[in-house]
């Protein structure tokens, strides 16, 4: 049996008020009651009752974050990195500065996959995203898009100089060998950028940019 204390300033009837309780574990109730008076009408209290919705509260926040975030690696999904590319073009209006987008693509992945096989595969996707998120910090969002495919936002990043030390970074970082299973892997990545400008460019428009940027890059070796 559990205790639920609250004020309610208004002596009025209430139904499946959704309600926050005070304590040190998140717990979520919903409340419903009705205002009680004594035998000469002076407010007495309210009587009801209340369910405890905390399992049915973590369960839609689980299912949230597993709608934004990619099965394998957790890191953003493709519609996670849409929406934080959109909020980065509008932030980047509002407060008059540009934002970025890089594409990445990994090299030489599909050797690992066809003499590894797929789960060596999936755990070097996975380590490829930890080194990712490492480099990037809190510099923007780093999230995967499918396949051996990623791509990073930068909200507030756009300057020639920024964007090439952070791509040669990440270059850097992901080419460095991995140990899987006992055998040392070796793969590389290319990256195609593109800045924003105050040209109204959408998302879309900034996602063909990058991939151009990109397969210009893959086809200079």
């Amino acid at each position: 049996e559990r205790t639920l204390g609250f004020y309610l300033s208004s002596h009025v009837a209430f139904q499946d008020l959704i309600v926050r309780a005070k304590t040190k574990n998140e717990n979520w109730w919903s409340i419903s009651g009705r205002p009680i008076h004594d035998e000469v009408g002076r407010f007495f209290g309210f009587r009801g009752f209340a369910s405890d919705l905390t399992k049915m509260r973590q369960s839609e926040v689980e299912l949230d974050k597993m709608a934004r975030q990619d099965a394998l690696t957790g890191l953003a999904n493709r519609q996670a990195l849409r929406r934080a590319l959109d909020d980065a073009l509008v932030g980047a209006v509002r407060r008059k500065h540009r934002c970025s987008l890089f594409l990445l693509d990994l090299d030489r992945f599909k050797a690992v996959n066809d003499t590894l096989g797929h789960p060596a595969g999936d755990m070097l996707l996975k380590l490829v995203a930890l080194r990712l998120t490492d480099e990037v910090g809190a510099q923007g969002q780093v999230g995967r898009l499918g396949g051996d495919e990623f791509q990073v936002v930068l909200p507030s990043m756009s300057s020639q100089a920024d964007l090439s030390r952070l791509a040669q970074a990440i270059i850097h970082s992901v080419s460095r060998p991995y140990t899987i299973n006992g055998n040392l892997v070796s793969i590389g990545t290319s990256v195609g950028i593109v800045a924003s400008d105050y040209d109204g460019r959408t998302s879309d428009d900034l996602i063909r940019g990058a991939d151009l940027a990109l397969y210009g890059a893959k086809a200079a070796g």
